[in-house]
């Protein structure tokens, strides 16, 4: 039951590019945190109600695999303690954005088309910076939601051009209806 995650990691690596899909994953790792921690304790108190019952060998091989147990249980403590005031700092950002009477549940689903467009928008530039172009699946993602459109003119990646072009219907076949498509 090693840490799984440094603290580091959940404030840079952790998915969630909204304070609302950081808040669900961040709560989803603390219930799963929470977990562990009750199952690591039940197996230490477990093997201290019965170690005086087990063979020698089961014992000694128990006693062995137990070894660090203490330790990592105040490890799953101290990342719990962490996980709770991240928690409560996200919690508080994203109350800030809640439609009044919605759920916290109401919440994650309201927001993930906005998390879903700044993804898009974000795999859109790292693509742009590491290989010079956009994907032909990206731009795929990109015409089934043109929503997407004004982020990539103002980020400077689209021209205005190429926004009318694709958000005239929004469709593949509409662009290339009105394209030389030997120019793609």
């Amino acid at each position: 039951m090693a840490q799984v995650n440094h603290n580091y990691d959940y404030l840079t690596v952790v998915d969630g590019q909204t304070v609302w899909e950081r808040l669900r994953v961040i709560r989803s790792f603390l219930t799963e945190r929470r977990q562990a921690l009750k199952i690591a304790n039940l197996g230490k108190e477990k093997f201290e109600a019965t170690k005086d019952t087990m063979d020698e060998w089961d014992r000694r091989e128990a006693e062995i695999m137990n070894e660090n147990q203490d330790s990592l249980i105040q490890d799953c403590v101290d990342e719990i303690a962490f996980l709770e005031d991240f928690e409560s700092k996200l919690a508080e950002e994203a109350e800030k954005e809640r439609v009044v009477g919605k759920s916290d549940r109401e919440m994650y689903e309201i927001n993930f088309p906005k998390e879903s467009r700044v993804r898009l928008v974000n795999r859109t530039k790292s693509e742009m910076l590491s290989v010079g172009h956009i994907t032909p699946e990206t731009m795929s993602m990109i015409m089934r939601d043109t929503s997407v459109l004004p982020a990539l003119v103002e980020a400077k990646i689209l021209s205005p051009e190429a926004q009318n072009a694709i958000g005239a219907k929004g469709n593949l076949q509409l662009l290339l209806e009105q394209s030389d498509a030997t120019k793609f």
